[in-house]
């Protein structure tokens, strides 16, 4: 970064910026400090965990080991220039190009060269789960290069007694590197022991549950019970992301009722060609805690999905319907959900109440998803490659709705955003 410190952009008098070649002596006051700096930041990032095994294996950490590193790093590159007396130099254009010049690199380098030209290990281990869940990952980590697992052994916990479990752990050697166990399953107890033991041997024990998510961004939902939800859901209340997050919707919301504001004579004129019918309907959702909210969509069905999967093909579906739901037209209305604060931008797509309720008697904590606002894109509208027109896909998309509800953070909320963006314009939306 010692090169913006040098480039000394000023307007000539013929209107173009000419740049000023640093002297001997100007480097070398410079060079000192931003050794400094640079030293600092490697043990802040070590710090922040960039360079712990987990980071490397759980993608999801990246994001906010970068962030919290590079935060943590531009205050002590402040401190070194701004408090220590024999520094002598305050480079503020500099200091900012540092941190977003250094920001983009590291990003770079870790989604990216990385992946593509740095040598993958193939970290040995063994697999300790059960059922569907167990078979997904060894298949997943067998087939995805970037997992960077070889998986020697697995088994599941469901069928194999505690004593061939302990047999398999106890027989581990040097050649394993990590074993990967389900630690909500009744067995794992009468196995930490030996997992303890192994760890003299090298061996990292993972909770099967973590890398799961991390791999497949969704909840293993075999694993969850009234203690993991109390243990991971029921979070205490944060004022910070509550503020930012209502902020964003009611900036965001109020930006869009603005600009929908074009379509609607638009839609209005094209409902009336088409059916003759109303130009809005009205639905009654469940909302945060089960609360029932009430929202506007522009019509796009000759009647109303009370409590009906509505498929792909569906002949309630009008000829400007189509139109209106694959664009997500039909949805601009609710933004005055999001700006009352029934809605918010990021979170679970709200149920209607008769479909809510059924699925709630059918599906085991199907309520978890009530814990936080429901919203107008999701992680599982952005990950779910269909929309759930049964019961075993509303269970996926469950799956994917209590990854959310875990994980909810500003980072992912705009990962979401972003990702709903490129959705619609791919016209790929859900």
């Amino acid at each position: 970064m010692l090169f913006f410190r040098y480039l000394n952009l000023s307007v000539h008098t013929s209107r173009f910026p000419f740049v000023n070649i640093p002297t001997k002596q100007q480097y070398l006051d410079h060079l000192f400090p931003f050794i400094l700096v640079f030293l600092a930041s490697v043990i802040v990032f070590y710090i922040a965990g960039l360079y712990d095994y987990h980071t490397s294996i759980f993608k999801r950490r990246i994001g906010t080991a970068i962030i919290s590193g590079q935060l943590w790093s531009a205050l002590v590159a402040i401190a070194l220039f701004y408090f220590v007396p024999f520094f002598g130099i305050a480079p503020k254009i500099s200091l900012f190009l540092y941190v977003i010049i250094s920001s983009i690199l590291i990003i770079f380098w870790r989604l990216v060269v990385e992946r593509l030209f740095v040598r993958q290990h193939d970290y040995p281990v063994m697999l300790f789960g059960s059922g569907k869940a167990l078979s997904e990952l060894q298949a997943e980590l067998s087939n995805h290069q970037a997992a960077q697992f070889n998986v020697v052994d697995s088994s599941d916990m469901n069928v194999s007694s505690e004593e061939e479990l302990r047999n398999k752990i106890q027989s581990v050697n040097s050649n394993i590197l990590f074993i990967v166990i389900d630690f909500s399953h009744p067995k794992t107890e009468h196995l930490l022991p030996f997992l303890y033991s192994s760890m003299f041997k090298g061996v990292v024990i993972v909770d099967f549950t973590d890398l799961y998510e991390d791999i497949f961004q969704k909840v293993n939902l075999s694993s969850v019970s009234y203690e993991w939800l109390l243990e991971h859901v029921s979070r205490p209340r944060r004022p910070f992301y509550s503020f930012i997050k209502r902020s964003l919707d009611i900036a965001a919301s109020s930006i869009g009722l603005i600009l929908s504001l074009i379509f609607l004579p638009l839609v209005w004129i094209a409902i009336k060609l088409d059916d003759a019918g109303p130009t809005f309907i009205f639905q009654e959702r469940l909302g945060l805690h089960k609360k029932i909210i009430r929202i506007a969509k522009y019509r796009s069905m000759t009647t109303d999905d009370r409590g009906v999967w509505v498929k792909e093909k569906d002949n309630r579906i009008t000829r400007i319907g189509k139109i209106l739901r694959t664009s997500r037209i039909d949805e601009l209305p609710q933004l005055w959900s999001v700006f009352k604060g029934d809605l918010s931008l990021i979170g679970p797509r709200p149920d209607l109440v008769d479909l809510g309720k059924t699925l709630a008697e059918q599906i085991p904590y199907y309520d978890t998803r009530y814990v936080v606002e429901p919203g107008l894109s999701g992680w599982a509208q952005i990950t779910q490659e269909l929309p759930p027109q049964s019961l075993e896909e509303t269970r996926e998309r469950l799956a994917y709705d209590m990854y959310y509800v875990k994980h909810r953070s500003l980072f992912l909320d705009l990962s979401i955003m972003l990702k709903t963006v490129r959705t619609l314009l791919s016209r790929t939306g859900k």
